[in-house]
Parts: structure tokens; sequence; C-alpha cells
């Protein structure tokens, strides 16, 4: 039991009967796919072929990083700090996975945006031995930890002390499931508290480290407990 549960006030009268919320995790078992990429070019033509799993896990464990990198996908940052492309690696760091959605989607967009680029710099130089791109692919684990939620402010207390990679697995990973977060999505579904999803959904995933996710939503739900929600942003 997580500590706290027994200590909640203020929500007895808005008990209501409604599926809870369970707390789920995600572990990867990251897989060598035998790809390697030494140039722009390479890299290219293994997108063509790679899977699609291979291409979302490079394109979005970068968020359960513990602090922001420079670049947010593996694809960006390879190209930025192994080749020096700096340019073509913003570009393709802007490339939102969690927009896109589909892996074909993805694909699309990050060969259109090396293609523009090789037009423009056709002979772009090549990695140095050793710093190659590795394609790698992740067969997610999910699991429940044993943890559920009845209302907003049992969610509010268990949100404080879950594992960071189940704030990843109910924030992040759950946009690739179905385009939105789990805790909004089970708070609009089952508790209808549209002002408070709209904040909630409102919490840019790219400007925020999985620590920095669990503050705003603890924030947001804090408020929204308290009754004095006001102007606020993401």
């Amino acid at each position: 039991m997580v500590p706290g549960f027994d200590a909640l006030h203020g929500e007895q009268d808005m008990l209501r009967d409604v599926p809870p919320f369970e707390f789920r995790a995600c572990m990867p078992l990251v897989m060598t796919t035998g790809r390697e990429a030494r140039s722009i070019r390479e890299l290219r033509e293994h997108l063509q072929q790679a899977g699609g799993a291979s291409i979302m896990y490079h394109m979005h464990h970068f968020f359960i990083k513990s602090h922001l990198l420079e670049y947010s996908n593996d694809f960006a940052r390879w190209v930025g700090e192994k080749l020096e492309e700096h340019i073509l690696a913003e570009r393709l760091s802007v490339i939102d996975p969690y927009l896109c959605r589909q892996p074909e989607a993805v694909r699309e967009a990050l060969i259109q945006t090396l293609d523009r680029h090789l037009q423009e710099f056709p002979e772009p130089r090549p990695a140095i031995p050793g710093e190659e791109f590795e394609f790698l692919e992740a067969i997610p684990l999910t699991f429940s930890i044993g943890i559920v939620a009845k209302n907003l402010a049992e969610l509010a207390v268990a949100l404080k002390y879950v594992d960071a990679v189940s704030v990843y697995y109910h924030f992040y990973e759950a946009r690739l499931r179905h385009g939105s977060g789990d805790f909004a999505r089970w708070i609009e579904e089952q508790l209808g508290e549209q002002e408070l999803v709209k904040r909630l959904r409102s919490i840019d995933p790219f400007v925020h480290t999985v620590e920095g996710v669990r503050a705003r939503i603890l924030e947001y739900l804090e408020v929204h407990l308290s009754g004095t929600f006001s102007g606020g942003h993401a």
C-alpha cells in the first residue's frame, strides 16, 4: 500500500463507483538488429528497411532520460554529435513521434528530412570507425505494479510514490497506444473533469523530463482538488 492513502481527506463525498486507475509499468527488452549506418546515406537506406519497432524505439526512448538532451531522438543525436551535421540534427529532432503515431508515418518523415538534406549536401562525411549508428529494437514488457486509484486524491498520492517508469508508461508510451496520456484519458472517461483533462493534455512532452511531468501533473491535480484553478501553462 502506498503511504498516505489512510490520510486522505475531503474526497469521501466525491467517491464514485467507477473503474479504478491501475498503475502499470513497461520495461523494454532491447535487442540488436544487425543494422549499422556509417553515413547519412546509409542511415536513409536502413530506415527504408528497418522494422517499425526499431524506428519507434529510437524515436521515443529518449523521453525516459532523467535530464533533457539537446536532441529529442537517437537519429538526431547521432547526426548532430557524431557527424556534426547540426542543421540536419535539428530538423530530425522536431519530428514528433506522438503526432505521427504510426511507424510508417515516422519513417516517411525521417526519410523526407534526410532527402532534403542530401539534395543540399550530396557528399556528407561518414562517421569515424566505432561511431556508427546501431539500429536497436525493443520488446515492451508491461506489468501491473499493484497500485490502483479510485479518485483524484488517491491518484495524486500514488503518483508521488510510483517509479518513474510507471509515469513514463502512462504519459509517454500511452500516446503511442491511443494518442493521449492514460491519466487524462481515465479522468475524462470516468470522472468527466474536462478542465483538468485540458490542463493535463497541455503538458509538452518535449520540454519536461519524466520527473518534470510528474511534478506538473501533481501540481494540476492538487490545484484542482483545492478548487483554486487559475491561469497557467505547461
